[in-house]
């Protein structure tokens, strides 16, 4: 269920039956303390989680990855937190937030202080074709950088999304996308980048020079 991927970093994953792609989810902990990202839900995680420690907070990095973290917080007794992003042809972020029943989740934007020292970093996809492909918060810890839907990595590279999910045959989206996260990159500088689909990408620096 819990799979190490470095020292206070465990990732979860589950498949996503209507894309055939893994979602993936992270678990910091530091000092018994826990925070979600992005958790898909699976039966008996919150029972896991316990034996860690207490979890003082569950975190959604775009509403594309709201997954089970609403349940899970509620399970816990922590807190959710979700992103201050803009709305976009495809969000209407108050009509979501009704329709999932989120009035009392935590709103967090870059001046936001989240827990276990994360610091949010507002990413959002250029309009190409009538939508914005990403709008998201990366959170960062030290070099450690964790994404939504921006990019994921695969064999130690990271894929700029949508490539390999929707069709871009003239590479419009991923251009756009590319200027966007290249620029967000060069100012965090990581070393490491977990995203909520494919591997995380460990102690590459340059796979982060788009």
């Amino acid at each position: 269920m819990l799979k190490p991927v470095m020292k206070d970093v465990f990732s979860i994953a589950s498949n996503d039956a209507e894309l055939g792609v893994e979602l993936v989810g992270y678990i910091i902990v530091k000092e018994g303390h826990i925070v979600a990202i992005d958790p898909p839900m699976l039966p008996g995680l919150p029972q896991a989680l316990s034996v860690l420690g207490k979890v003082d907070a569950v975190i959604i990095t775009s509403f594309a990855h709201l997954r089970g973290a609403p349940f899970l917080a509620r399970l816990t007794g922590s807190k959710l937190f979700i992103p201050l992003v803009q709305d976009t042809p495809r969000l209407d972020r108050k009509d979501f937030i009704r329709f999932h029943h989120l009035e009392n989740a935590e709103n967090y934007d870059e001046n936001t202080s989240l827990p276990l020292g994360l610091k949010a970093t507002y990413v959002r996809g250029e309009n190409v074709e009538g939508n914005v492909w990403f709008n998201e918060m990366f959170l960062s810890m030290g070099k450690t950088v964790f994404g939504g839907d921006a990019a994921r990595g695969e064999r130690e590279k990271l894929i700029i999304f949508p490539q390999g999910i929707f069709p871009d045959a003239e590479g419009k989206i991923v251009n756009a996308n590319r200027k966007v996260l290249s620029g967000v990159l060069s100012r965090l500088n990581p070393e490491n980048y977990m995203g909520g689909h494919g591997e995380p990408v460990i102690g590459k620096p340059e796979a982060f020079k788009l």
